[in-house]
């Protein structure tokens, strides 16, 4: 009977050492302890922070306006003009003489309006007005350098019928120099009086070798040329030329500087004349009519 008894104090005294054992092993462990988590994606805090950051490295950053016209002057880059539907105004304020600058996107402010004193504003017009005036000027001068283009003009109907085309080309070439200069003389000379010892005279020369070829569609053809320098007369042209059509009557009509070569041997033509010609065909029946001045002349000594 003791036997027993001891028994069962021996069960409870070893069940209670290792409830103790237990208890103090985990009070040494760490409490909350977990293995560290691999690392996750961008949240959207973080990508919008990484995109601020990238944004500043760009070789050609991309800057946020302020709506300050003084203060959003910045460089060059690649970003992209304001849409249409994005207007900025300018409200004069007459309380306190000032400007306001704002932005709208229809209805709706993109930003606070920016104030700007009288001589700020005034300051800020004057470096716009000067920016304007150089960049007319350079266009002026990219303007002056090019070569000009002559419009071509378009009429259709009776205009298509009567020159065979709608087209109008005007080609000019050639140059004009003017020379402009003085001659002053003090000849002391005591046999003539005051007045005649001294005088001056102006010297003008000009010279022009122009030429000018204007077509209309593909009958009318204008010629004219212009030499001041011309040893003859007859290198200078003034001529006037329709071509008509072979299903036409009319052939060919010259008004200005013309010719009239004659096939035959006996009667020869000629060739310097200033009037009108024209030619007409009947069928074989050819007809050729001038009504001009000679402004040759022919003579032979045997």
């Amino acid at each position: 009977m003791k036997r027993h008894h001891n028994f069962g104090y021996k069960f409870l005294f070893f069940i209670a050492l290792t409830a103790v054992i237990a208890n103090a092993a985990a009070r040494d462990k760490v409490p909350f302890e977990y293995d560290e988590p691999d690392p996750q994606p961008d949240t959207p805090a973080n990508a919008n922070h990484n995109i601020t950051d990238s944004a500043r490295n760009l070789r050609f950053p991309i800057y946020d306006n302020t709506g300050n016209p003084i203060l959003d002057q910045h460089p060059k880059s690649m970003d992209l003009n304001d849409p249409p539907n994005l207007k900025r105004e300018v409200d004069y304020d007459p309380t306190d003489s000032g400007y306001y600058f704002k932005e709208k996107l229809g209805n709706r402010f993109l930003s606070t309006p920016n104030y700007m004193t009288l001589d700020q504003y005034l300051q800020y017009q004057g470096q716009q007005d000067e920016q304007s005036y150089w960049q007319r000027r350079l266009d002026a001068l990219t303007l002056f350098n090019k070569k000009p283009e002559l419009p071509t003009m378009y009429k259709e109907g009776v205009f298509d019928r009567i020159f065979g085309g709608t087209n109008i080309n005007v080609k000019p070439q050639g140059n004009v120099d003017v020379t402009l200069g003085g001659n002053w003389q003090n000849i002391k000379n005591p046999t003539l009086v005051q007045r005649a010892q001294k005088y001056g005279i102006f010297n003008f020369d000009m010279q022009m070798n122009v030429n000018l070829v204007a077509t209309v569609g593909d009958k009318l053809k204008l010629n004219i040329s212009n030499n001041t320098k011309a040893t003859f007369d007859y290198q200078n042209v003034q001529k006037l030329e329709y071509t008509g059509k072979e299903d036409e009557i009319l052939k060919k009509i010259e008004a200005g500087n013309i010719s009239f070569p004659l096939k035959s041997s006996l009667i020869t033509g000629v060739q310097s004349l200033f009037g009108i010609k024209a030619q007409l065909q009947f069928g074989k029946l050819w007809v050729t009519t001038a009504l001009a001045q000679q402004k040759s002349q022919r003579k032979s000594a045997t």
